[in-house]
This record gives structure tokens, C-alpha cells and sequence, in this order.
């Protein structure tokens, strides 16, 4: 048999030896993709057959230019893909942004139910050894720590998927106003049951490691305020949960991700069982006929709080506005194993936050800060200032607003106290003639 010379003889051998039939079973179309190619290495074809014919040996070794490439992947990298949900995404993000990488990131979206989104990223380095990933993530957890040392982490959530929102500066507990009994009493509460010990002899007398506070109190008060620094004083993440804005199997949900050690609070907490009520009583409610829209209801949340879906290892704060709305089931002994009262501002209360506002803060440190230092005039201003305004009227939140219009003017602050308290009482008035 004469050996073929050339391309195109080998081509014309493939079309006219007496094997095609078996190259064609083998390869559908071969006989006409040789017969093809004979025409053009033999200059007869067009600017269009070139163009054909290229197109066609991308698509012939596009399955073997995948496959090979996940070949590669496979025996020569190596990948972590970190999830957002994971605290470590957080991190990577981080330390990404930071190097203005962010174009650079390989990451997807991915829908994982009806209306929640999950955001995955994966880094892929050269090497079977996961060496080099692994140090790449401790550099990252190292510098994350220390951008988000003395802050606390707040977290909310969308539907029934936990949300990281932001890291605030942990705020000293010092500068939240409050009775100083009973803030140091709480505190220290709180402190004990987190203390080693404490847990020991929860476990030693099998008894659910948890404790539940109740802050209730008119609006303003400080009962948020005063929780996300308690988280920051404790050192823990704080996971925030809008009564309203949940029902009983989302608010499961959440209470089943929760970490092992952290803050949770539940706000608006004499909203339980009221939502659907309160949606019907809408003139204008939007929801369509034979659809109910469902709030939590007071099994659901006992069954969260001490049934199937509870969780040990965990400090429960729930605030109210309205503690004569809540059910007695709900704050018995056991769920809620202390109640402390926000109450709106005294004298004492009063002088503490002019002082807070305008005398001269001393140097801080992440566990204690003074709000002045000792100066006789803020001390008189202050004094007179409390004397000015009317006890337990108006909550801390209202005279903090007050003030702060006046934070470089506290001689005009003290002088135009009476005209505002004044148009308060006025404006109060007046709402309540509305009512009437």
C-alpha cells in the first residue's frame, strides 16, 4: 500500500477506502467533513466555507477543551467555596475589598427558594496541597478581627435567612441613660449567668441553659439602645427579630441558625398574635380574597422560645411597649426571668443626660467612660435645667433631640427650655383633642 504523502491524499484515502463506513459509524458526518476539507486544502472553497468549516472545529472541540479543563480543576487546584451565610464570607469579602479585587472575585448568585438569594464565592488556587488557601483565609480572619475589634456585629434577617447589617462601634454602656441601680443590676445579671461556673451548674442540674429579659417602657426610653450595648459590653453578636415582620415557621427558622453564644432581641414583642388582626382592620387592605396574611402567634413563639425549636447557650431580650398586652404565659417565670422597667426621664435621669451632652468627655476606653469631667458650671446648668422640665413627661429620646439642636450652645438650651416644653404640651394637646 503506497503511505500517503500529503494532507490531501490522506483525506482522499478517509473518503474513498472501504473503511468510511466504519469511521462513519464511529463519527456521524466524517466522510462529509473529510470530503469537506479536501475542497478546501485544494483552494476551492469560499470566504464563507472557511468561515463554516472553523466554526465547526470550535464546536467539534468544545466538549474536549471542557472536559479537559475540568480535568485540570479536578487533578491540579484546588477550591474552597464559602457560602454568605458562612461568617467567613464576611471576612473574604473584606479582605477583597479592601485590595480592590472586587472585579477580580469569582462569585454567582444563586436562588435557593421563592424570593431568597445566596451568594457563593469560590477561590481556586494551582496546587493539590490546600496549604495556601487555608493561610489565605487566616490572613483574612486575622485583619477582619481586628477592623471589627471593640464593634458589634448586628444582624437582621430577610424572610427567614439571617443577615449580616453592619458592624457598629460598641457603644459604652455608660453613655446609655438609665438608673444607675438598676443599669448595674442588670448587668451584673447578665455577667453571672455567662460566667463558667454558671454554666456548669445549669448542666450539672439539667437545667436549660438560657435566661430571657424583659424591657418594656414607653417609646424612646433607651430599651434598643441599651441592648445593642449590652451585646457589645458582653462581647457577643446581637441578632435582631422584628416581631411583625415574621411568622411562626420563619421565626423557627431563624431561632434554628442561631450561633452558639449571642444576643438575641425580640422587638416589638406585644405584636404576637395581632398582625392578621390588625390587617383586616385596614380600610384599604390589599390582600386578595381567601389569603390571610399570617403574623406569629403565641404558640409558635413559646414553641421557639422553650419548646422542640429552643436553644440553649443564648441571652433573650424582648422589649414592649405595651406590657399589659402581653399574654402571662409568655412572660412567666422561666421565659422571662427578669423584667426591668424604662421609665420616661426624672430629675435624675434629666441632669444626667445634659451632662452627658455638653460636659467634656474624658478619654475612653472599651469599658469605661465617664460622661465629664467634674466642671461646676455644667453641674449648675444641669441642675437647673432638670428643675425646668417637667418629671417622668417626656422620654430621654425627646430631651436628647432637644439638646442637640444646642450641643455648642448650652446657655441656649437652658434658656429656651421653657419655651419648648411649652410647645410640647401644646402639640400634646392638640393630638389628643384630634382624638377626641
Amino acid at each position: 500500500m503506497k503511505t500517503p504523502t500529503s494532507a490531501t491524499s490522506l483525506l482522499r484515502q478517509l473518503v474513498l477506502s472501504p473503511q468510511r463506513s466504519i469511521l462513519e459509524s464511529l463519527i456521524p458526518g466524517a466522510t462529509n467533513m473529510a470530503t469537506f476539507a479536501q475542497q478546501l486544502l485544494k483552494g476551492k472553497g469560499t470566504t464563507f466555507t472557511y468561515l463554516v468549516y472553523l466554526i465547526g472545529i470550535l464546536t467539534a472541540t468544545k466538549p474536549v477543551a471542557i472536559n479537559m479543563t475540568c480535568w485540570l480543576q479536578k487533578y491540579f487546584t484546588s477550591t474552597v467555596h464559602i457560602q454568605s451565610s458562612n461568617e467567613t464570607y464576611d471576612m473574604l469579602a473584606s479582605w477583597i475589598t479592601s485590595r480592590g479585587l472586587e472585579n477580580a472575585a469569582r462569585s454567582f448568585l444563586a436562588k435557593e427558594g421563592p424570593g431568597y438569594y445566596n451568594e457563593k464565592i469560590s477561590v481556586t488556587c494551582l496546587g493539590r496541597s490546600s496549604v495556601i488557601l487555608k493561610d489565605l483565609l487566616k490572613e483574612c480572619q486575622e485583619e477582619y478581627l481586628s477592623h471589627i475589634e471593640n464593634s458589634t456585629t448586628i444582624f437582621g434577617h430577610s424572610g427567614a435567612q439571617w443577615k449580616k447589617e453592619k458592624a457598629k462601634r460598641t457603644r459604652p454602656l455608660s453613655t446609655v441613660i438609665l438608673r444607675e441601680n438598676e443599669k448595674n443590676s442588670l448587668i451584673q445579671d447578665m455577667k453571672d449567668f455567662l460566667e463558667p461556673q454558671t454554666r456548669s451548674w445549669y448542666s450539672e442540674h439539667s437545667i436549660p441553659y438560657r435566661r430571657g429579659y424583659l424591657l418594656h417602657g414607653p417609646p424612646g426610653t433607651g430599651k434598643s439602645s441599651f441592648s445593642f450595648s449590652i451585646a457589645g459590653e458582653l462581647g457577643m453578636n446581637i441578632y435582631v427579630v422584628s416581631i411583625p415582620s415574621v411568622d411562626d415557621e420563619s421565626l423557627k427558622t431563624l431561632f434554628e441558625e442561631l450561633p452558639d453564644t449571642c444576643v438575641v432581641l425580640l422587638e416589638d414583642i406585644d405584636a404576637v398574635g395581632s398582625v392578621y388582626c390588625r390587617e383586616l382592620e385596614r380600610p384599604n387592605n390589599d390582600l386578595e380574597p381567601g389569603k390571610e396574611k399570617k403574623g406569629v402567634t403565641l404558640s409558635g413563639l413559646l414553641n421557639v422560645l422553650d419548646g422542640v425549636a429552643s436553644q440553649e447557650d443564648r441571652v433573650l431580650i424582648m422589649t414592649t411597649n405595651h406590657i399589659d398586652k402581653l399574654d402571662p404565659a409568655l412572660i412567666r417565670p422561666g421565659r422571662v426571668d427578669k423584667k426591668v422597667k424604662f421609665q420616661l426621664a426624672d430629675r435624675e435621669v434629666t441632669m444626667q443626660i445634659y451632662k452627658f451632652i455638653f460636659g467634656q468627655p474624658t478619654e475612653q476606653s472599651s469599658k469605661k467612660t465617664s460622661h465629664a469631667k467634674d466642671d461646676p458650671s455644667i453641674e449648675r446648668q444641669a441642675i437647673e435645667f432638670a428643675r425646668r422640665v417637667p418629671e417622668e413627661q417626656l422620654s430621654p429620646a425627646q430631651i436628647i433631640s432637644y439638646l442637640l439642636q444646642h450641643r455648642h450652645m448650652p446657655r441656649a438650651a437652658l434658656t429656651n427650655v421653657g419655651k419648648w416644653v411649652e410647645a410640647l404640651r401644646a402639640e400634646s394637646d392638640q393630638h389628643r383633642n384630634f382624638l377626641e
